[in-house]
């Protein structure tokens, strides 16, 4: 049985791929690749500019993890989805959500609110709606994604739709919902003063 690494172990893994990167080390000899910390490490760096995307993928979805006997997590799905929304690749998401039905975190609020991330950055607001009304839980950010998702995609009514449903599920705003309704106003001074007034 592989023992987990310590904290000690973590953090000189993060420091030594931060300073120098995953590619500068031949294979998994030099580190402990044998838990998701270090898989999920290597998205945040892939994040950071230090990892290619390619190579991320590849440890991903290739079963590289599966060949050592090592399951992703709640926390690496969520860093590879927004890996995935910063360069809009949709395929590599769709494969992702995938993974994350195939390993039982579909239910996981914040991957959902990752979901609904990428699918609104790659203009699939049907996709990221559907994403968000299947979600069992769901969070101030939840709420915050999918207005974000169709304010930015230009589906405007649909916006004060989802804020009206927010109010009805007894979520209070705070001031980020509010931001997002005020950009969804446009040119509607009446509506966008209606809006400044509920601030």
């Amino acid at each position: 049985m592989v023992k987990s690494m310590s904290p000690h172990s973590k953090m000189t893994a993060l420091s030594s791929a931060s300073l120098y990167g995953f590619h500068h080390y031949p294979s998994s000899k030099t580190l402990p690749l044998r838990e998701p910390f270090c898989f999920t490490l290597q998205i945040r760096l892939l994040l950071l500019g230090i990892c290619s995307v390619e190579a991320i993928l590849r440890v991903i979805l290739h079963s590289e993890m599966e060949r050592r006997g090592i399951k992703p997590n709640k926390l690496t799905f969520p860093f590879l989805l927004k890996a995935c929304a910063s360069f809009l690749g949709l395929t590599a998401g769709r494969q992702i959500q995938v993974e994350v039905l195939k390993h039982g975190f579909d239910s996981d609020v914040y991957v959902g609110n990752n979901l609904i991330h990428l699918y609104g950055s790659c203009k699939k607001t049907s996709d990221a709606r559907k994403v968000f009304d299947e979600m069992t839980d769901r969070n101030f950010v939840s709420w915050n994604s999918i207005m974000t998702a169709l304010v930015e995609n230009g589906k405007f009514n649909l916006v004060f739709e989802c804020f009206c449903e927010m109010i009805g599920r007894r979520f209070c705003p705070d001031e980020t919902p509010m931001v997002v309704l005020l950009s969804a106003c446009g040119g509607n001074l009446s509506l966008g003063k209606l809006v400044h007034s509920q601030v």
